[in-house]
């Protein structure tokens, strides 16, 4: 799990209710999520690093939302009272806690993955949420578009900060093709989108041996063509809208 978010997440908090004109490109993350959030209306919410709480705040009334973080804020808790806040690493939630529980037996319709910002710990998260998604379950993993080597560092030095997650998004995209993933170009970090996480493989085979392989890539593979590295993608309504699944009855 990620450590509390530094002034990147907090001092752009209002950003998220800026929505881009027409088809502008979405100003920032927060924005984007905020409108999968409206054309998706999910059923169900789950989100992995918490933090300051500025996702949970797009989850419509009614929707079950499950957060799971190491370190709860009490107002964040305050401010969420009929979500289920969970105090934990995501490896400690799922090796102790019933998501489908928790989401009364229904699917993941909508995930955002912002946990710790390691490609292992992402691909970890996104292999234990695997079980309770189905073909119309929507995952966001943020920070796969660093914007230099030092926001890319493994050990935070920066404000804004992606990790190696972008590693994460590289195995993806060159391991299963057919999988879909890309990765909007939306600031500060580009985020990730996956679409029908429980249609393919099982992600828990590959989590080791992707560590071992992905883990020797070099940045300079990932400088030298994100586009491809990645398979970025515009951030804008229209382009989002077309990849995201109608929303369920």
């Amino acid at each position: 799990m990620n450590p509390p978010h530094g002034a990147e997440g907090r001092s752009n908090a209002t950003d998220a209710l800026d929505r881009p004109a027409g088809d502008d490109p979405f100003p920032h993350h927060y924005a984007l999520l905020e409108h999968v959030h409206r054309v998706l209306r999910p059923r169900t919410y789950v989100e992995i690093g918490v933090d300051a709480g500025l996702g949970l705040r797009f989850a419509a009334p009614g929707t079950t939302v499950v957060g799971i973080d190491p370190v709860l804020r009490s107002e964040v808790v305050a401010a969420h009272p009929d979500a289920h806040l969970v105090e934990a690493t995501s490896d400690e939630f799922f090796a102790t806690r019933d998501l489908g529980t928790l989401l009364d037996g229904r699917p993941v319709d909508l995930a955002f993955v912002d946990g710790m910002h390691r490609f292992e710990h992402v691909l970890r998260d996104l292999a234990n949420l695997q079980p309770y998604c189905d073909h119309g379950s929507v995952v966001l993993v943020h920070d796969c578009l660093p914007s230099d080597e030092a926001c890319a560092a493994r050990e935070r030095a920066t404000v804004a900060w992606a990790g190696d997650v972008w590693r994460a998004a590289h195995a993806l995209v060159t391991e299963w093709p057919d999988a879909g993933f890309l990765t909007l170009d939306v600031p500060p970090t580009g985020m990730g989108l996956l679409v029908g996480l429980g249609g393919i493989p099982p992600l828990a085979e590959c989590v080791a041996p992707w560590t071992a392989r992905y883990g020797q890539v070099p940045f300079d593979r990932y400088e030298a063509d994100p586009s491809t590295t990645v398979n970025v993608a515009a951030a804008t309504p229209a382009r989002l809208e077309a990849l995201l699944p109608d929303p369920r009855p």
